[in-house]
């Protein structure tokens, strides 16, 4: 614990990240979560940086629209370069409609899973039975990646370049007790309503480590 809090704060207060520069001409651009925080912050610097597509991909498309206007006023960019999608991680409707209208576009160079959700103070279930911030933070946002590997790859090899795939996580990872990962279903376990009061707190930062599994997972897959 203190080896992680010491370097929490190292990072926190005396690591300035580098100024993004890389020029994104060309490329389109998928961010969730993009309407607040980090994403907004990431999708000012992609249009900032020349993309020719950005999507804000957003659970309330007003909110999305206020984030737009904010990017383009920020980077005198033309309102053409950047669309609002719909995509409520919450549903699995949503992902998969998501997912086929992206398979749609001539090309996806980086997609960057951003949205996330802190755990709640009790146990709340989606409208498909699961909690909320499982079906959020961990099945939604891989079953996203997988289902948009085939258009990256496919924009790999159709415009020779090398598309990213970026899913946003935390470094409270490593304070994860995760006592769920020794059961046979992992996912039911992380969604059982009766152990959510005693390991709630432990949620997020099991969803942050499940992130670092899975990205391992979905890398040999793409390979």
């Amino acid at each position: 614990m203190p080896s992680f809090l010491s370097q929490w704060f190292y990072s926190q207060l005396l690591v300035t990240p580098p100024y993004p520069t890389y020029n994104f001409t060309g490329q389109t651009v998928i961010v969730t979560g993009s309407n607040t925080g980090l994403g907004l912050e990431a999708a000012r610097h992609f249009a900032r940086l020349n993309c020719a597509k950005l999507i804000l991909a957003v659970r309330t498309k007003s909110k999305g629209e206020e984030a737009k206007e904010s990017i383009l006023a920020s980077t005198k960019r033309t309102s053409d370069c950047i669309e609002v999608w719909d995509l409520d991680l919450l549903s699995t409707a949503s992902v998969k409609a998501f997912a086929t209208r992206a398979q749609q576009l001539d090309r996806l160079d980086v997609l960057v899973e951003n949205a996330g959700l802190l755990s709640p103070a009790s146990w709340t279930p989606t409208a498909e039975g699961t909690e909320i911030t499982v079906q959020t933070n961990v099945i939604s946002t891989f079953l996203l990646a997988l289902l948009l590997l085939p258009k990256l790859r496919e924009t790999a090899a159709k415009h020779k370049t090398v598309p990213h795939l970026v899913i946003v996580t935390s470094e409270v990872h490593h304070i994860a007790a995760f006592k769920e990962k020794s059961k046979e279903d992992i996912y039911a376990e992380l969604s059982n309503e009766k152990a959510y009061a005693e390991l709630g707190r432990d949620r997020y930062a099991c969803h942050q480590r499940i992130h670092s599994m899975g990205i391992i997972e979905i890398v040999e897959c793409a390979s």
